[in-house]
């Protein structure tokens, strides 16, 4: 019974390290859009806040911990919809 446990507990902690590379990696490519995107809306004397702001509504924690979800889900109906 004990090994059992252990080697679930074991997948699942392999599970949210695999998890949290790939939402660093996820995020860290959203920033350089972002940054790219609220640029352009700078020099054409638009709002760019609102990327930033639909950035920070989701949460790094909850991108890695609700991890049978995908990224896309995140940012589903918002203005970052086409950059995950």
């Amino acid at each position: 019974m004990c090994a059992v446990l252990l080697t679930i507990s074991l997948v699942f902690l392999g599970i949210l390290i695999w998890r949290n590379e790939y939402v660093y990696m996820k995020r860290s490519q959203m920033q350089v859009k972002i940054l790219k995107r609220s640029h352009e809306a700078i020099e054409k004397g638009e709002e760019w806040r609102k990327y930033y702001i639909a950035f920070d509504d989701v949460s790094y924690n909850d991108m890695v911990l609700k991890f049978w979800r995908p990224a896309k889900f995140f940012y589903r109906g918002t203005i970052l919809e086409d950059e995950v």
